[in-house]
């Protein structure tokens, strides 16, 4: 984890460097559109996208384990913004997106089912690249809280009727929730159409703690009565963005 926001600082301060060597004719390209939605002290934004969490390994506390496969689902976020000068904003954004459990291995064979909602609480910081011919492109980083609901004995949509493959492995079948630190890195651009509205994408990726989930109870199962699982993702997202 610590690696990797220094990985994420050192991005966010190669892109600040690079922006330095603009000439100011290129910062003066298209002036009138740079004091548009990028230049207003505070925003509002809404925006979906798609998660695609990596696939994780589930390690019990005995050192077993197998491995859980989750499928692409639908994210949304809502935040509030302010900017602190021209390039550098802070956001503070709530986010939430859902997974289902599409295979688990090794755990009294392979199973299907369960379901994983993580929401987030992210404090973020952009750092925005001068307009081009209404575009602006920025980098971007946070760290949060996230809460993680997985429901082990829920169907999967992809097998109906079909028990929780987690609860056919033996976990507790009742609905568990886990708080956990997550972080993000991100890139997008900015499309201004006015000097309040713009359109948003961007690409980020989240990674976040172990989640620690209560196992079998049976102590004859190979495997302990606890297990954790990691929670990463790649979202793409699409939204508005806008200024007052």
């Amino acid at each position: 984890m610590k690696k990797w926001l220094v990985l994420s600082g050192t991005l966010l301060l190669l892109g600040m460097a690079g922006t330095a060597q603009t000439t100011d004719d290129s910062a003066r390209t298209d002036e009138n559109v740079e004091t548009g939605a990028g230049a207003n002290l505070r925003y509002f934004s809404l925006k979906i996208g798609v998660s695609t969490p990596k696939n994780s390994k589930l390690t019990t506390d005995d050192g077993s384990g197998g491995t859980i496969d989750l499928n692409s689902g639908l994210s949304f976020s809502a935040a509030v913004g302010l900017r602190l000068q021209q390039s550098f904003r802070l956001e503070l954004e709530a986010s939430a997106r859902r997974s289902s459990i599409t295979k688990l291995t090794d755990f009294n064979g392979d199973a299907a089912g369960g379901r994983l909602e993580t929401k987030t609480l992210l404090g973020n910081v952009y750092y925005d690249f001068p307009v081009m011919n209404g575009i602006q492109p920025y980098l971007g980083m946070g760290i949060g809280l996230a809460r993680h609901d997985l429901n082990p004995a829920s169907a999967s949509p992809l097998l109906p009727g079909r028990a929780g493959g987690l609860e056919q492995a033996g976990f507790d079948g009742s609905d568990q929730h886990v708080n956990t630190l997550i972080g993000q890195v991100g890139l997008g651009m900015l499309y201004l159409f006015s000097d309040t509205l713009a359109a948003d994408l961007g690409y980020r990726y989240l990674k976040g703690g172990d989640i620690r989930l209560i196992g079998p109870v049976d102590t004859a199962s190979n495997y302990s009565s606890n297990a954790s699982l990691k929670f990463d993702s790649h979202e793409f997202t699409a939204g508005m963005r806008f200024g007052f």
